[in-house]
């Protein structure tokens, strides 16, 4: 490769798969042991890099982290076009494993896997992790990578988990009427198990001039909660009923968070918010931009020391 290595400049596969064949052939290591090594080696990288905060905010367990994975490669992808992001599923979950499902359309990245989650399992969660390959491309038994990831048991304590606990917590009292679901989701859609359309929402407006004035009336507003914090949620009030016919009115916001700071200091994840809601995407943008800022002030640093 001619001239210094760029950390910021994108490189083929090829020469990727060059420097791990030179290392298995140093070390007298096999590819997979090579992998993880790379896998250990990229997490600690990228935190000298500065996405350690990104990293260690993404969720408030390792399944969390596991289950937030398509997100964060879907964030990242906006800055960068060409990017194709690998597919994360994670099925099977207990308190103490998960099957992991990863699909990519770059071969032989199996074992960086491996060692990426268990770096991140021992720096960010304190924990240990143990991969037992199921099936995957290697050996030819499947289309893509399978594992059965085992951990210590962590209880109900995800995202998903709590969710199924609220589930059949007797004491919820409220569920949306139809019409308010689909002012709350105005673009929806609801398939049945045979994989039928059974409901979607597009939403429109006449064009007419009491309609679109009526829009007037929508008022946006900001909350703060009474914490040790100050979290401000921004959103809107809809009148509604409860399930014994009174009235009430629903708030539903947004945390108001511009980057990881902010989030760290309110004492939450990027799990803690929903995959449909834009917030994660902005604090992840701007923690990009930070990390490429100081990157820039690195190189424009390096450049002058050797000019002088």
């Amino acid at each position: 490769m001619p001239g210094p290595w760029i950390s910021t400049c994108p490189y083929h596969d090829d020469l990727l798969y060059k420097i791990m064949g030179a290392a298995c052939e140093l070390a007298h290591i096999t590819p997979y042991d090579a992998g993880r090594a790379f896998g250990h080696y990229f997490v600690k990288d990228a935190f000298t890099m500065g996405y350690g905060s990104l990293i260690s905010l993404m969720g408030r367990t390792f399944v969390d982290f596991l289950c937030g994975l398509n997100n964060l490669h879907l964030h990242l992808s906006l800055g960068m076009p060409a990017f194709v992001p690998p597919d994360f599923r994670v099925e099977k979950v207990t308190t103490s494993s998960v099957e992991l499902h990863y699909r990519s359309t770059r071969p032989s990245l199996g074992s960086w896997v491996v060692g990426i989650c268990e770096e991140i399992a021992s720096s960010v969660y304190s924990m240990e992790v143990k991969f037992d390959f199921l099936k995957g491309r290697d050996d030819g038994s499947c289309d893509h990578e399978v594992w059965h990831v085992s951990f210590s048991d962590q209880g109900l304590t995800t995202a998903k988990g709590q969710l199924a606990l609220a589930r059949e917590d007797s004491r919820i009292q409220y569920s949306p009427s139809p019409e308010l679901f689909y002012t709350l989701f105005p673009f929806h859609m609801v398939i049945d198990r045979q994989m039928n359309l059974v409901q979607i929402s597009v939403p429109f407006c006449s064009w007419d001039f009491a309609e679109l004035s009526s829009l007037g009336a929508s008022c946006v507003c900001l909350l703060r909660m009474t914490t040790s914090t100050g979290l401000e949620l921004k959103g809107a009030f809809h009148r509604t009923l409860l399930m014994d016919g009174s009235e009430a009115l629903l708030f539903t916001g947004s945390p108001r968070i511009k980057d990881l700071k902010e989030l760290e200091h309110h004492k939450m994840f990027l799990s803690d918010i929903p995959p449909h809601d834009m917030s994660s995407d902005f604090v992840v943008v701007a923690e990009q931009r930070q990390v490429e800022a100081d990157l820039t002030k690195k190189l424009e640093v390096t450049d002058k020391l050797k000019q002088t």
